[in-house]
């Protein structure tokens, strides 16, 4: 769906979690949100600095998976001062920032030079999530960012994107798990059809208020 007077504020420190049904908007929301789709009205205003976006669809918009994970992992690194030296990167610095990358990210089986699809599914995300906010963002747009993941690295993960909300990060997490939502979410913002319908009082509020916005009830008549 297209987007349709988007009125949203994202706070440092803060996870805002984004509900809805399947087609209300979210991929739109997340991609301009990450700065992959220009609005055609409007502004998107946000503080200097990195966005770090992890897509919904890993394989596609994530990863190349047939380049190894340095190739992977490099991807936002290599233009900075401190790695490269004109037109080439700094190999040793490289390398090393590379491998602190990978164990801050608790990437399992990462030899630099292995293809991207030689890890599981957790590990990618791991990758993908640990090289996003290796650039130390103000944002992270992450669209169901738990999806295919066994227990330990949805743990994982969940570590990864409190850490970026301690450290001052702001966070939009679009998720299709109500329950990831309550868990980890300071406020949730219900889209459908495109619109923001209403928002959750976490204190007061529960996941069948949460469904009745998202099914399109008006604020007005939920309770």
């Amino acid at each position: 769906a297209d987007l349709k007077s988007i009125n949203l504020t994202v706070r440092a420190g803060e996870v805002v979690g984004i509900a809805g049904v399947v087609g209300s908007g979210q991929t739109t929301l997340a991609e301009v949100l990450a700065g992959v789709v220009a609005p055609e009205a409007g502004d998107v205003k946000r503080e200097p600095g990195p966005i770090a976006y992890v897509p919904e669809n890993r394989h596609r918009d994530a990863v190349a998976l047939t380049l190894s994970i340095r190739d992977n992992v490099m991807v936002h690194m290599h233009r900075r001062p401190a790695f490269a030296k004109g037109l080439w990167p700094r190999g040793a610095a490289l390398s090393k920032q590379i491998q602190k990358t990978l164990e801050e990210s608790r990437v399992q089986g990462a030899s630099s030079d292995l293809a991207v699809s030689g890890l599981s599914g957790g590990n990618q995300q791991k990758l993908v999530l640990g090289r996003e906010l290796e650039q130390n963002p103000v944002l992270l747009v992450a669209h169901n960012p738990f999806r295919g993941l066994d227990v330990r690295a949805i743990q994982d993960v969940r570590d990864a994107i409190n850490g970026a909300c301690r450290s001052g990060c702001g966070v939009v997490m679009i998720s299709s798990d109500l329950d990831e939502l309550f868990q980890l979410a300071h406020r949730i913002v219900v889209m459908f059809d495109g619109r923001v319908v209403g928002e959750v009082d976490l204190e007061k509020d529960d996941t069948e208020t949460l469904g009745k916005l998202m099914g399109g009830v008006s604020r007005d008549f939920v309770h």
